[in-house]
């Protein structure tokens, strides 16, 4: 179970802090509102929830090989931009 606080509340999202392994992570989630604009108090929970169970997806997925190899370096910006492949076979051809 993870618990949260809920830090703002700016129309129509929440801020949100919870702890995961250890970090505190913040993130945004949007509230529920009823047709009556009246606030769906257990949906909008749900909705928080949701993306508590998303951002911990995102923090546990496994990093791609060789992510250390660009940390601590220092490097020089592209002067012009540089089209990204978008599958991983057009990206090993580089």
């Amino acid at each position: 179970m993870t618990t949260y606080k809920v830090l703002d509340f700016e129309n129509p999202f929440y801020t949100v802090v919870f702890t995961y392994k250890e970090k505190e992570h913040v993130i945004t989630a949007v509230a529920v509102v009823n047709s009556d604009n009246s606030l769906d108090v257990e949906m909008s929970k749900a909705s928080i929830s949701n993306e508590i169970f998303k951002k911990k997806a995102e923090i546990d997925s496994v990093a791609p090989i060789g992510n250390e190899q660009l940390v601590g370096g220092t490097f020089t910006a592209n002067e012009e931009l540089v089209e990204i492949p978008s599958n991983v076979e057009a990206a090993e051809e580089l």
